[in-house]
């Protein structure tokens, strides 16, 4: 089983090598959470409502459809994910052996919350983005680990949000480079597969849509919540495991 230690500050490096070390040790657990949530997304609004399992890369689906996958992809699957990620890693913190169905059981009940501090981050995003770019990207990160906040600390709505900026303040443009360095590694690891793969099929273009998806989120959930931890560290709040 995978030694996780969340009461010490990370680099960037640690980080990003250690959410790979625990997504490649346990991505079994990883996959199934994720693909239980993006599965339906992928197959009835992408699949179905934008045929992509008709025509695959060449399917031109509704604005109705593009405006209904950027909503959910924007704040729905990443807080969801993240909400039953955070438990996985908690749970390797404490010793424990992962499984899918005690995510499932542990997150349950907090998922409402990381659900809503998602929601609010993105409305301030993006009117700060509309407004003017700069305000959005700045909030963005600011309200990063809102949905690790919710999670972890039991708090919702502005709370969280305000909860998250205090742990921010003074790491700013570390988290920036973060999510910059996820956003296009990770990101580029969900792109490649349907491309590699899903080219000759309509049916396994969405299968390794979904799967390239799955893969991202995990990621970039597991280096988030690593993130969160270490800046509880670095503010002398370390976060203290239960005995399993």
């Amino acid at each position: 089983m995978t030694e996780l230690d969340l009461t010490r500050p990370r680099e960037l490096g640690e980080i990003l090598a250690d959410a790979l070390r625990i997504f490649g040790a346990h991505g079994s657990v990883f996959l199934t959470l994720t693909i239980v949530i993006v599965a339906p997304v992928g197959l009835v609004v992408d699949g179905v409502w934008g045929r992509a399992l008709a025509d695959g890369p060449d399917a031109h689906p509704p604005t109705a459809v593009t405006l209904t996958t950027l909503l959910l992809s924007g704040f729905v699957l990443p807080a969801l994910v993240t909400a039953l990620n955070v438990s996985v890693v908690m749970g390797l913190a404490r010793g424990e052996q992962p499984s899918a169905a005690l995510a499932f059981r542990r997150a349950l009940p907090v998922i409402p919350r990381a659900l809503g501090a998602v929601a609010l981050a993105a409305a301030g995003v993006a009117l700060g983005t509309v407004a003017l770019v700069i305000p959005g990207i700045y909030l963005a990160i600011r309200w990063y680990i809102a949905a690790q906040v919710a999670v972890v600390e039991g708090l919702s709505g502005r709370s969280a949000l305000e909860r998250s900026a205090e742990l921010v303040r003074g790491r700013w443009w570390n988290v920036f480079l973060l999510v910059l360095v996820t956003g296009l590694g990770f990101g580029l690891v969900g792109a490649l597969l349907p491309a590699l793969v899903g080219g000759g099929s309509p049916p396994l273009y969405v299968a390794a849509t979904i799967v390239g998806q799955s893969i991202a989120l995990s990621l970039t959930a597991v280096a988030g919540t690593l993130l969160y931890f270490d800046l509880r560290a670095r503010r002398g709040q370390a976060w203290a495991p239960a005995a399993p």
